[in-house]
């Protein structure tokens, strides 16, 4: 009788690390409150692209360690490995959410390079240079720059 060897064990398979998605702050001027409440007290203001960590949710707000603020002001997108990508349209229009009904924040030319840290659906999340040399921050289609 021959000895058939062991079974060799199934390799561990590794889920791909899913990173949790980053909440900022999507527009220029964001107030947060010390209740959740728009008739409170302002306890502080907060700027575009500031990384929201909620502490809590109310159904109209976030609690973060400054207050509270209001959830119709913040959006998210998911962490990617940074990259570069470059404006291929003659204009490459970035927008404070990933929808072109949000308020634009501007532009950067053909073959701007952009790096960009997250996206949401056909949308990255980055920043550039615009055509006055001025940072800019915010998403751009992923069908103009790539």
């Amino acid at each position: 009788m021959k000895k058939s060897a062991p079974p060799k064990p199934a390799a561990p398979r590794t889920q791909p690390k899913i990173l949790p998605s980053k909440t900022i702050v999507a527009v220029d001027n964001a107030t947060v409150y010390s209740a959740p409440s728009l008739d409170s007290v302002i306890a502080a203001t907060l700027w575009y692209g500031f990384e929201i960590k909620a502490s809590g949710t109310q159904p109209e707000f976030i609690s973060i360690d400054q207050g509270y603020i209001s959830k119709t002001v913040v959006t998210s997108y998911t962490p990617i490995t940074p990259k570069t990508v470059k404006i291929q349209g003659e204009k490459g229009y970035f927008f404070s959410t990933p929808s072109t009904e949000s308020p634009g924040r501007g532009y950067a030319i053909k073959d701007a390079l952009v790096q960009v840290v997250g996206e949401r659906g056909d949308w990255y999340y980055g920043s550039t240079v615009d055509a006055n040399g001025k940072a800019l921050v915010g998403f751009v289609s992923k069908s103009v720059a790539y």
